[in-house]
């Protein structure tokens, strides 16, 4: 396991060190919440690597996110599959598949709480696009209540390998990968399952 927070946010840990020294400096028993504080954000910002068992079959997609299945949606082109990360959950996003980056679109929305399919369609977002032998699948990092910043590390022309890390979504909140029906051979997903990033969410043809 390693931890983001220093890299991604170190602002956080600059505040929270400078409270921490002055509350001890006022020998206030105050530091350890403080203490508690910097902890619950280092785990936060924790990463894992993808196991090493993970499958080879590239027509597998993946989870691309660690949470649970919230919302299955077919539509007459596509199959979107929703995945609710609460605040316990890895907050790293990694590519399902194979591909290399077509597109990064960022649109500024509300911020209703993700679990909330309907309400959510017009929150806070970010679309990433991979071109794959199986034709572009989109992932999306949607913002939450709590989740105010979403982070896309990759760029357009990037190739990703199924497992590497995309993005990340500061304290929240969903994960939505759409797929072409085209190339839909089985969705191995379900609502209510938890999944992880070496979760098969559907398999292609």
């Amino acid at each position: 396991m390693e931890t983001l927070l220093f890299q991604e946010s170190p602002i956080i840990v600059i505040v929270l060190l400078s409270i921490w020294f002055i509350l001890m400096l006022l020998r206030s028993r105050w530091h350890l919440l403080i203490v508690i504080i910097f902890i619950l954000c280092v785990l936060f910002y924790r990463n894992f690597s993808v196991s090493p068992f993970r499958k080879v079959d590239d027509s597998i997609v993946m989870s691309p996110a660690d949470g649970k299945v919230s919302h299955i949606e077919y539509t007459k082109d596509n199959v979107r599959i929703s995945i609710f990360l609460n605040l316990h959950n890895v907050h790293v996003q990694k590519s399902p598949i194979d591909g290399k980056v077509m597109s990064i679109d960022y649109y500024e929305g509300t911020f209703h709480p993700a679990g909330l399919i309907d309400k959510s369609k017009h929150n806070e977002r970010s679309r990433l696009v991979l071109n794959t032998k199986y034709g572009p699948i989109s992932i999306y990092q949607i913002a939450g209540v709590l989740a105010r910043t979403i982070v896309t590390w990759s760029r357009p022309g990037q190739v990703l390998k199924s497992g590497q890390d995309f993005g990340m979504i500061k304290f929240g909140s969903r994960v939505d990968v759409e797929i072409p029906l085209q190339h839909l051979k089985r969705v191995f997903a379900t609502v209510g399952q938890r999944v992880d990033f070496d979760t098969q969410i559907v398999q292609l043809f």
